[in-house]
């Protein structure tokens, strides 16, 4: 009796793995919106990603075009941000149907230039570009405000620059308003800006670096990605976005550390990857971060996790890492490509998907233990450099402004 209850047990098992299989295998890739050339109705512009929060609603960025759809991709509807020059966005992410976040970069050397983050709150009918990225060098007692009433500025707060490696010049001049305590120091082409904190002013250099990878972890906090290893947090819902990472700008000759994309799966836990098998891991928002070994050298591009455990990486070259103990040890997976990978969706802990250069898609329904090519039929794709999932229907971006999703039979 004992071994038949067994038996049955392991066909039920077989039959839900298979079930699930054959729901991917049955399905098809279709083209949702063609290529610049085919439409030629004057909405150009290549798309870097591509989110939904469910089967219908959905938005694809790149450039400075924002796409939209309501039912599933059949149709697109064009967006447009706020915004004196046009962004370059990389990076889309919605909470909700209504609340959704767009990240990249901006041209110009002005107050927030080189970084771009806009938000919105109906769905994207309207989008509002955000100003404050900044990192905190240091902070000082309310009681400097009094170093601030003049241009000049003191000998103690001209330390407390010594103290962070940064010698002002005797020029070195300071303008604040007394009501809010916002002002600005200026050095020769530096500039360094003052914020006002509950009881301390903020000392603070604005973040021009280009933002990759943007996600709301809930209504009020995110995390944005991008060059020279930064990492920005919102605690307001994306009013404004503090540095809890940031490295220096290669200079001529230097190679560049950049991190391409994150995945928090609480607002405490999340991981971020970039160049040459970078890793990091945060357990406390943000405040420290610590690298784990990957013991691959290639350029990584995105990473998922369906829990607080197991997770994926993949990047450069077909290269897959998985784990399932929080990234205390990669493990390498046979990607079956040699072609780079730039996203990777789960929709489960068996079913994932990741696609990359010429057109390439890989699938699994075993959790990565073997990736297959997916059942894909359009060739025209060129590289896919993004990937969004929802229950049975994905969707995928393509060169020139191609759209293609995955239909279920």
């Amino acid at each position: 009796m004992k071994s038949k209850i067994i038996f049955c047990l392991l066909i039920i098992i077989a039959t839900l793995f298979l079930g699930n299989a054959m729901i991917w295998a049955d399905g098809k890739w279709e083209i949702a919106r063609d290529d610049d050339f085919v439409r030629n109705d004057g909405v150009e512009g290549e798309l870097r990603d591509i989110f939904f929060v469910d089967e219908n609603n959905g938005w694809a960025v790149g450039g400075s075009l924002i796409l939209y759809t309501a039912d599933g991709g059949a149709t697109w509807e064009m967006q447009t941000v706020s915004a004196e020059r046009s962004p370059e966005l990389w990076s889309v992410y919605f909470r909700d149907a209504k609340f959704g976040v767009a990240a990249g970069s901006s041209p110009g050397r002005g107050f927030g230039g080189g970084t771009a983050i806009f938000t919105t709150e109906d769905g994207g009918k309207t989008w509002v570009r955000q100003t404050e990225f900044y990192d905190i060098l240091f902070s000082v007692n309310s009681e400097f405000q009094s170093d601030f009433d003049s241009k000049n500025i003191s000998e103690d707060l001209r330390q407390e620059f010594k103290n962070e490696g940064i010698a002002l010049s005797d020029g070195a001049t300071v303008v604040i308003d007394e009501n809010t305590g916002r002002g600005m120091i200026t050095d020769n082409r530096r500039r360094y800006s003052i914020r006002k904190g509950e009881d301390k002013l903020n000392i603070c250099v604005d973040v021009r670096s280009r933002l990759t990878d943007i996600q709301m972890v809930d209504e009020n906090i995110g995390y944005a990605t991008g060059e020279s290893k930064t990492v920005l947090k919102t605690t307001d819902g994306g009013k404004t976005w503090i540095a809890v990472m940031t490295g220096q700008r290669a200079r001529a000759g230097e190679t560049r550390k950049n991190l391409d994309g994150l995945y928090f799966v609480t607002p405490e836990i999340g991981w971020a990857v970039g160049s040459f098998g970078l890793v990091i891991y945060t357990a406390d928002g943000g405040k420290n971060w610590e690298q784990q070994k990957t013991d691959t050298p290639n350029d990584l591009k995105a990473v998922h996790f369906v829990n607080d455990k197991e997770g994926w990486v993949v990047g450069m070259e077909g290269a897959i890492l998985h784990t399932t103990n929080s990234g205390k040890t990669w493990a390498k997976q046979k990607s079956n490509t040699y072609d780079s990978l730039y996203s990777v969706v789960f929709v489960d802990e068996s079913t994932g998907w990741a696609c990359g250069d010429f057109g390439t898609v890989v699938q699994t329904t075993d959790g990565g233990k073997t990736w297959q090519p997916g059942n894909m039929e359009i060739r025209k794709a060129g590289k896919l450099s993004a990937i969004s999932a929802f229950k049975q229907h994905l969707w995928a971006i393509g060169e020139w402004g191609l759209i293609i999703r995955y239909m279920p039979q």
